[in-house]
């Protein structure tokens, strides 16, 4: 059973802290992360390849898959809200499972939908007032959708709540985001490396079936990264309320 701290831990410790609960959650929250991927990879085919579009054609693909493309993202969407929550109930050792998972992630939908495009809109306002505002706001407001789901916080709240959360913390977020995409990035370029090396020569396997091995190492490391985030998410997401209520 995972272990949850009971107060606030280094960037180290969340990090540590989460690598555990990966342990415990990845088994659990793989069927949803490979329909995730899966819808991805199905999305990315209804998009336009070309750099350079005409109207027309984006006309012409608006008009055939633009339900299609709007839907599947909001399945993501959906499946990703199935995947914090459950991950959050396995962290406080009260797993629900599936089902109810995915009943609180359908009556949170589009109170964290909303919650969501609100976040985009002032994210993107604020990048065109130019880019370091862009950075503050999505970092302030970046566990708004967070907090009505965890802590069944209302839309314009959540805002609120978020920003309370990384208020005085700018730099422990920024640290910690950027030692875990550096480790991810290092492991990840040690393991294509390594498996180019082990595989093409090494093992002499023809060029196609390396690539098609290479695609599936491909698939496992996106699984991979999506079910680490989620975890590194949730771990400190908790330890900043921790920290908020020491405070009080």
């Amino acid at each position: 059973m995972f272990e949850l701290s009971t107060s606030p831990q280094s960037i180290i410790g969340v990090l540590r802290n989460s690598f555990k609960l990966f342990k415990h959650t990845w088994l659990k929250l793989l069927p949803m992360a490979i329909l995730v991927v899966g819808l991805t990879v199905i999305l990315e085919m209804l998009l336009p390849k070309q750099v350079n579009v005409t109207s027309a054609y984006m006309h012409h693909i608006s008009n055939r898959h633009l339900p299609i493309i709007l839907g599947i993202e909001t399945v993501i969407f959906w499946l990703f809200l199935v995947m914090f929550y459950r991950c959050y109930r396995i962290m406080i050792a009260a797993d629900v499972g599936y089902n109810e998972a995915v009943k609180v992630a359908l009556r949170k939908f589009l109170p964290c939908l909303v919650a969501l495009f609100l976040y985009v809109i002032i994210v993107f306002l604020g990048t065109l007032c130019f880019l370091i505002p862009g950075i503050f706001l999505a970092l302030l407001l970046m566990y708004s959708a967070m907090s009505i789901l965890i802590d069944d916080q209302r839309i314009f709240a959540s805002l609120k709540y978020s920003a309370k959360l990384v208020w005085g913390n700018w730099w422990r977020i920024l640290a910690f985001f950027l030692i875990y995409f550096i480790a991810i990035l290092i492991v990840m370029l040690v393991i294509i490396f390594g498996m180019d090396l082990f595989i093409v020569r090494l093992l002499h396997v023809k060029m196609l079936n390396a690539i098609v091995l290479m695609n599936i190492l491909g698939f496992v490391m996106i699984l991979f990264f999506w079910i680490s985030w989620i975890n590194i998410f949730i771990c400190q997401y908790y330890d900043l309320k921790l920290r908020r209520q020491l405070k009080r």
